[in-house]
């Protein structure tokens, strides 16, 4: 579904790849890969019983899963200029500002 607003903040990257968003996470994505992933699987452990194991690698997988899909949007929105984007942007030499006023739910 096509974006109906205007970016907010400057775009980097008008058509990013996926190769460039996961070029853009960091050390504070890995963080919360192995947060994700080590609270999921430890739920998975505790809640089930009897097939610990099972269930541990179950939901350690799907919060793995969830952790990289919510990274790669948060880094996909902000090399569009729909996330906030300053440390990008101070990266790169572009001047940041913002674009255009919040509208509806956006925060301020």
């Amino acid at each position: 579904m096509p974006f109906v607003d205007e970016p907010r903040f400057p775009p980097i990257n008008q058509a990013p790849t996926p190769t460039a968003v996961f070029k853009e996470m960091g050390p504070s994505d890995a963080a919360w890969f192995a947060t994700n992933t080590t609270v999921a699987g430890l739920w998975g452990w505790l809640a089930g019983k009897p097939f610990r194991q099972q269930h541990f690698w179950l939901l350690a997988s799907f919060g793995f899963i969830a952790a990289v899909c919510s990274s790669y949007r948060q880094r996909e929105f902000q090399l569009l200029g729909y996330h906030n984007n300053e440390q990008m942007c101070i990266r790169r030499g572009i001047e940041f500002r913002e674009l255009r006023e919040p509208v509806g739910l956006e925060s301020s």
